[in-house]
């Protein structure tokens, strides 16, 4: 059972992202974690998207609702807003783009042609 929690690493960013901060009662192992980050290429929003999968997934095989006269407990939440939160980090992983791309301008031919590129794509700088 490895447990460390250093915020200037990846798996620490990882583990500060999904809250996972506290070691007296973490849910994922170091290794689990490095290991999607090892999946994602250390796209630290991917990995910790598929981290809260994998915690709501161990949830929602304990989701229970319980009532006991005036009290109520929707354990079956937990395991939705989980999901939720990993679909946000999913988004943002993909909004980041891999890597730039640079058009050259070697010719007139070639001006034009980065030009026309800008036009079609509406960008306006």
């Amino acid at each position: 059972m490895a447990f460390t929690y250093d915020p200037t690493t990846n798996l620490g960013k990882v583990r500060n992202m999904i809250g996972d901060v506290t070691a007296t009662s973490y849910l994922l192992e170091d290794a689990d974690i490095n290991a999607f980050l090892s999946m994602t290429s250390n796209d630290l929003y991917k990995a910790a998207a598929l981290c809260l999968y994998r915690i709501a997934a161990s949830k929602a095989l304990l989701a229970k609702k319980k009532t006991a006269g005036n009290y109520s407990e929707d354990l079956s939440m937990i395991a939705r807003e989980v999901r939720e939160v990993a679909k946000i980090y999913e988004t943002m992983s993909q909004s980041i783009p891999a890597e730039a791309q640079a058009e050259s301008i070697t010719t007139d031919f070639s001006y034009r042609e980065v030009v026309l590129g800008k036009v079609l794509r509406n960008e306006n700088d």
